[in-house]
């Protein structure tokens, strides 16, 4: 009778771990909801930690006020969004010497993907 009940709770427990599916929710942005890229509150930011070598007195300059006409002067194409030089140079596979991490990389491509407004 023993048996019985063992091979009955074997196959109830079975049966309940086989029986539960798994649905795997969409992804959640953890910066907040999604919409358009912002320059001055989505891109300027993550130039922050280039101005120590990109200040205003470098070839490159990235501080707030004029980073938008310095990353416009050549270093976004808005044609091939993904060979933009403000894109592949510190992009966490690029050659710079300070990388963006991936959502960085992520919200620069975006930004430039809708148009590279100064917004």
């Amino acid at each position: 009778m023993k048996k019985i009940y063992f091979l009955l709770a074997i196959v109830f427990f079975t049966s309940i771990f086989y029986s539960c599916t798994y649905t795997a929710l969409e992804d959640v942005n953890p910066e907040g909801p999604t919409g358009p890229m912002s320059f001055a509150t989505d891109i300027v930011p993550i130039f922050s930690k280039c101005t120590s070598c990109h200040p205003s007195s470098a070839g490159l300059d990235l501080t707030s006020e004029n980073a938008y006409e310095n990353v416009m002067d050549g270093r976004v194409d808005i044609d091939n969004p993904d060979q933009s030089l403000i894109y592949t140079k510190p992009s966490p596979d690029g050659n710079h010497p300070v990388k963006y991490s991936s959502l960085e990389a992520t919200k620069v491509l975006n930004w430039i993907n809708e148009g590279a407004e100064n917004n």
